[in-house]
This record gives C-alpha cells, sequence and structure tokens, in this order.
C-alpha cells in the first residue's frame, strides 16, 4: 500500500485540461465573491428594502414583463398540441387584462402614499399607522 501510494503520478492526474478547468473555478468564485457580490449588496442598499407587492408591482408593468408573456402566448398558441385550439391563446388574453392584486391594508397604502410623496422607505416602513397619517397631512401643509 506504501508503494501505489509513492507511485501516485499527479502529472497523469492534473492534465492541462484539468489544470484549465481548476484555474477557471477559481476565477469564477473569486469574480463571484470579489465582485458580483459587493455589486449585489450596494443594489440592495440602494433599493431601499422594498415589500414583495412593490417588486412585483413593478415587475408586472414592466415592458420586459409584458413582452415575455406575449411570446410565451404566442409560442403555447403555435406548439401547444394537448390544448384545444384558442383556449392557451385565451387563458394568455385573459392574464394580460388581469390586474396584479394589490394589499388591502389601510398601513401598505399608507406607506406606498408616503414613498410617493418623497419619504425613505426604510422610515416609512418603522412608522405605525398614525405616525405616517400625520406625516402625510404635515407633508400636505407644507406643499399647498
Amino acid at each position: 500500500a506504501a508503494g501505489s501510494a509513492a507511485s501516485l503520478d499527479w502529472g497523469r492526474i492534473l492534465v492541462p485540461q484539468m489544470q484549465r478547468y481548476l484555474l477557471l473555478l477559481l476565477v469564477a468564485w473569486a469574480f463571484q465573491l470579489l465582485v458580483l457580490e459587493p455589486l449585489l449588496l450596494a443594489l440592495h442598499l440602494m433599493a431601499g428594502e422594498p415589500s414583495i407587492d412593490d417588486v412585483y408591482d413593478h415587475v408586472v408593468k414592466s415592458s420586459a414583463y409584458k413582452l415575455v408573456v406575449s411570446q410565451l402566448g404566442k409560442f403555447y398558441a403555435r406548439f401547444c398540441w394537448c390544448c384545444e385550439r384558442g383556449s392557451t391563446q385565451k387563458f394568455f388574453n385573459d392574464l394580460k387584462r388581469s390586474e396584479p392584486p394589490r394589499p388591502t391594508t389601510p398601513v401598505s397604502d399608507l406607506r406606498r402614499q408616503a414613498v410617493q410623496q418623497g419619504l425613505v422607505f426604510r422610515v416609512a416602513k418603522n412608522m405605525t399607522e398614525e405616525e405616517l397619517r400625520a406625516w402625510l397631512r404635515e407633508h400636505k401643509l407644507q406643499h399647498k
């Protein structure tokens, strides 16, 4: 057993393709940790911790989302053999006409109004309903 361990030839294990793979793997890890993670953190801090509803509304109203939905509708209308003719088109037309659900809690509506009036989202998120109403009243009085 000692003879076989001593005869292990690393030159046969780390062939040039394996060396290239390990080098690219290390470069990819370094790029992820040293470049992409700090950029993601900076983006997260600049976005101000939006709520899930705010992000959902922004994505659904974007032109990229509408383009993807329309292309998916065309793809399914053309290549879906399992569905009866026209049912997929009706599904995607209904999907285009539907409005995204909005939260109905008064606090979330007040937060949305305050952020639209210029209050930082992080501050609005930590305020109570009464504080939000008072801030909105003061802001309305100042801008009249």
